[in-house]
């Protein structure tokens, strides 16, 4: 009898995680894009809006990681909605490896070097800055 009830009990709370992650990930796609908006197409605004994305979804993840850490009061679920739900959907990897890719196709390869030393430097950067900050305000909150 008790199988059953944690059987069930998982099940809800996965579909739970699912719901919370799905409404995340609409909330980080929808930031992706009016980030897209902002930076037009035609003047080489994808490439750097992917950047920026990359860049403050970095420093974003870092923080939370770092501040996430020392709250275990804090709910597994809200770690879900922030990490996997919004910042999955809003920063993109897999767009700036093609839009690198583009570049290099259209001969611009020192724009492309640009991106990708730049997106992975400002990234690593990005994301230490923030778990040093979510640390500070850890300690300071």
């Amino acid at each position: 009898m008790v199988d059953i009830y944690i059987s069930k009990y998982q099940n809800r709370q996965t579909i739970m995680n699912i719901i919370i992650i799905a409404i995340g990930g609409a909330i980080g796609s929808l930031s992706r894009y009016g980030l897209n908006k902002l930076f037009l197409e035609d003047s080489g605004g994808n490439t750097f809006a992917t950047f920026i994305a990359n860049s403050t979804g970095s420093f974003i993840l870092g923080f939370l990681v770092a501040y996430i850490s020392t709250k275990p009061e804090w709910p597994p679920e809200i770690k879900l909605f922030l990490s996997i739900g919004i910042l999955a959907s809003y920063t993109t990897f897999s767009t700036f490896t093609v839009s690198s890719i583009y570049l290099i196709e259209n001969g611009e390869l020192i724009k492309a070097l640009i991106n990708i030393s730049g997106s992975i430097l400002v990234g690593l950067v990005a994301a230490y800055i923030g778990i040093i900050l979510g640390r500070t305000i850890t300690n300071i909150i």
